[in-house]
């Protein structure tokens, strides 16, 4: 399991903690969206330009084509994609929207196909398949008291359609990210200050009139104490980590460890809320457990890895380590 796999499962790990955050606040979903990516993209800003200063070098790595491409990554996977999400939660419950996103790393899978070339073997297929069935499983047959609680309801058609409307999203600003990053574009912190930047900005220059309002919401403490760890957890370190995932491995291999989120999110209801956890769910788990395995011994030559530093040259070599860490 390489560094893009492992960054893959601490994605779906720390969304886990800020979904059980974001459910609890009453704002509307447009609102959630535009404080969270505000938020982390002023923390994104603060960690550049430290990491600049220290290395004496403010500019961004990438060409003004990888900057463009995570623009374009930053509206349709942030700004768009989950807003739908965050709908579609709110309508259906955590429950549902979840099943509903498992649909994420079949567009993945073809989308890397189409855009990048990068071939779906079949044991990657086979792979992805089973972990979204175990993750299907384990969230149908959750016993999950935190459903949707009816603070901005919707028809259960609209939730389906927005979910899947997120999952197309965020398959298409997947493909983007990795367009806008590799040897030549940005590294992964900067690729995820872009996004998250220029979400932010879209946000607020739609809906001028939602910002104050919101923000003086947000610095009420009651929703400062569940909004500000959900924003740390889910968006700063969420979406650093799924730069990393869709940079060192295959955008089907990313999305598909990022869909494990239930699986994480099991133990927390347990701990936090008490709820039980089933032998039947307990199954569903090893199932998609074994799903993750098979997606992640998929052979490195299997996938096209052109949009990684080539191997065998030292400068590439430290260039990668350095992109890592950044």
């Amino acid at each position: 399991m390489g560094i893009g796999e492992v960054a893959g499962l601490a994605t779906a790990a720390v969304w886990a903690a800020a979904s059980l955050l974001y459910g609890r606040s009453r704002l509307n979903a447009w609102q959630i969206n535009m404080a969270k990516n505000v938020i982390a993209g002023s923390i994104f800003f603060l960690q550049i330009l430290t990491l600049g200063l220290l290395r004496g070098d403010l500019g961004l790595q990438g060409t003004w084509t990888s900057v463009g491409w995570l623009l374009v990554s930053g509206v349709i996977g942030v700004t768009v994609g989950d807003t739908f999400y965050l709908r579609s939660l709110q309508i259906l419950g955590p429950r549902l929207a979840l099943i509903v996103s498992t649909a994420a790393p079949a567009f993945g899978g073809i989308l890397g196909w189409l855009v990048l070339g990068r071939p779906v073997t079949a044991l990657l297929w086979v792979g992805m398949m089973t972990t979204v069935t175990g993750v299907i499983w384990v969230v149908s047959k959750s016993k999950d008291h935190s459903e949707s609680p009816g603070l901005y309801p919707g028809r259960l058609a609209t939730g389906v359609a927005m979910g899947l409307l997120s999952a197309l999203c965020q398959a298409l600003g997947g493909v983007a990210s990795i367009l806008g990053m590799g040897p030549d574009g940005c590294t992964p912190l900067e690729a995820s200050f872009v996004r998250i930047s220029m979400a932010a900005l879209v946000m607020m220059l739609l809906t001028p009139q939602l910002v104050v309002p919101t923000f003086r919401r947000v610095i009420s403490a009651d929703l400062r104490l569940k909004l500000i760890p959900a924003v740390v957890l889910g968006t700063w370190l969420g979406i650093w980590f799924s730069q990393i995932a869709f940079n060192y491995s295959h955008v089907a291999i990313a999305l598909t460890l990022q869909s494990t989120t239930p699986l994480f999110v099991l133990p927390m209801v347990w701990y936090f809320d008490s709820q039980r956890i089933t032998y039947t769910v307990i199954a569903g788990t090893c199932m998609a457990v074994l799903g993750v395995a098979l997606t992640v011994s998929v052979p490195v030559e299997a996938v096209d890895d052109s949009a990684k530093p080539k191997a065998g040259s030292e400068s590439h070599m430290r260039s990668e380590s350095h992109s890592i860490l950044e």
